[in-house]
């Protein structure tokens, strides 16, 4: 299998999450009059959720043959640093997510007895 069938294949994986992520994009469009800075919040975190998932994997993917035609040695190390990143954006990611889902929450009203 070359790199484009293994690129598509894993991506054919991950269409469940995608179809859960588009599906979270049109609920947010839907109730951005309702809740507009929790949308555009969620909007972001799963914009760039989507965006991560195509471009590591095209990384993982077409990187290590780039890197042979370009004649550098496939270091594990690059992969090492590409995976850190790989967590800081999907932290940052779940910070934006959670921010959406607990974002402009009415306080609840104190009993005073």
């Amino acid at each position: 299998m070359d790199d484009f069938q293994s690129f598509l294949f894993f991506l054919l994986r991950k269409t469940p999450l995608i179809l859960v992520l588009l599906g979270g994009l049109l609920f947010a469009i839907a109730r951005w009059k309702r809740h507009p800075r929790v949308s555009l919040l969620a909007l972001i975190g799963l914009g760039f959720y989507l965006v991560e998932i195509f471009v590591v994997t095209a990384v993982y993917y077409f990187l290590p043959a780039l890197l042979e035609r370009a004649g550098f040695p496939q270091s594990s190390g690059l992969f090492t640093v590409i995976q850190v990143v790989d967590d800081i954006v999907y932290a940052g990611i779940l910070i934006l997510l959670i921010g959406a889902a607990l974002g402009q929450r009415l306080p609840k009203p104190v009993l005073k007895l």
